[in-house]
């Protein structure tokens, strides 16, 4: 992997990472400070950053090992195409208790 590819692919982690502490700070442990269509939108600004960050970090590595990417994915595309269907903020708060796992092997 180049230089450049690498540190565009930290950059992308790095932004899903911050993407996911944030949504966890803001969108599930302080629900209260928030009206709940601030927390709606923070929820689905959330899994879009985290989703596409993912997605440019496969395009650079197409083998890197993310647990339930497929799913992240799905989550979004839901989220996108099916908004008047889907509330993102009971996706947050119903998700299971297992983390994303990255590994950027290579």
């Amino acid at each position: 992997m180049q230089p450049k590819e690498k540190e565009r692919l930290l950059k992308y982690l790095d932004d899903a990472l911050l993407a996911a502490n944030e949504l966890e700070t803001y969108g599930v442990l302080s629900p209260s400070k928030f009206a709940f269509n601030n927390v709606k939108w923070i929820a689905e600004r959330g899994i879009e950053i985290i989703s596409e960050a993912l997605k440019r970090a496969q395009t650079i590595q197409p083998n890197i090992e993310i647990t339930n990417l497929y799913k992240i994915f799905a989550t979004r595309n839901k989220i996108a195409h099916e908004y008047d269907l889907v509330d993102p903020l009971s996706i947050i708060l119903n998700r299971e208790k297992s983390y994303t796992r990255i590994d950027s092997r290579n």
